[in-house]
């Protein structure tokens, strides 16, 4: 195994992590595992690219584990200000949408997840949701524009599928 997808998968824990201590310390230690995961998230691919060691099995269990730290940290907010549970369902939704690929590319032979063409807009966008939901600022705008761009991500994720399907056939 490389070390880019071990570093992958280690940044797995970072989502039940952020959830504990937003949950049960401070919300200082959460935006810390939070930045140790964006900071992680960036040096994995990096050195991928950079030692040549990009594989399917990498960038597969980047978006995963991208998703899972998103739904465990929406989660965290959820319980801990007493948001909109709605909020919560649109991401899941959205992380259903992206991980249901998976069987359709597998009938294929090609297990590559799609991504959205805004995947990078859309983490850095839902990392400043989440930044601005533990410090109160502007909370409800945040959660309909955090909403709004996962339905947008979810959306091109589809028109990729489409595209996909359309050009295997």
């Amino acid at each position: 195994m490389t070390l880019p997808n071990k570093i992958t998968i280690g940044r797995s824990i970072l989502g039940p992590l952020f959830l504990f201590l937003l949950l049960n310390f401070s919300e200082y230690l959460s935006i810390a595992v939070m930045f140790i995961q964006i900071i992680t998230d960036a040096l994995d691919g990096y050195l991928a690219r950079r030692r040549r060691e990009v594989t399917v099995l990498g960038r597969n269990l980047d978006v995963i584990i991208d998703n899972l730290f998103f739904t465990f940290a929406f989660l965290a907010l959820t319980l801990k200000f007493n948001l909109p549970w709605l909020l919560l369902w649109f991401l899941i939704l959205q992380v259903f949408f992206i991980l249901g690929n998976l069987p359709f590319f597998v009938r294929f032979k090609n297990l590559k997840i799609l991504r959205g063409r805004v995947k990078g807009l859309h983490g850095i966008l839902l990392y400043l949701v989440i930044t601005a939901t533990i410090f109160n600022f502007y909370l409800y705008y945040s959660i309909i524009f955090a909403s709004v761009v996962a339905f947008i991500n979810a959306f091109d994720v589809f028109l990729n599928r489409l595209r996909y399907q359309h050009e295997v056939s």
